[in-house]
């Protein structure tokens, strides 16, 4: 297994989120520990990723209060990728959903 650290997503993976995936966004908790949920993320370019979060979800709670988030993807061409850095609030409401979500 070859593990390779950047600071933007290879040419494969980049492809791969454009038209959007899956994947397990994991934050840090109050008490310290890991959390995971499920969400959907998509990539325009190599360096910002955008995903979403539940409004009143403990997520939404350690993504405000840490500034940072891992996302851990599996694509439909069997790439798997740890994606880690800071995060930042882009919309408060997600519009294109009936579901009370940021992005």
């Amino acid at each position: 297994m070859k593990t390779q650290v950047t600071s933007h997503l290879p040419e494969a993976l980049l492809n791969e989120l454009k038209g959007g995936c899956p994947a397990l966004l994991l934050t840090i908790g109050e008490d310290g520990y890991p959390t995971a949920t499920f969400t959907w993320i998509v990539a325009h370019n190599a360096t910002n990723i955008r995903f979403g979060a539940d409004h009143g979800s403990n997520t939404l709670d350690n993504l405000n209060r840490e500034g940072q988030a891992s996302l851990e993807v599996i694509t439909q061409a069997n790439f798997v990728f740890l994606i880690k850095g800071k995060t930042a609030l882009i919309k408060p409401q997600i519009k294109a959903t009936a579901y009370k979500m940021v992005m």
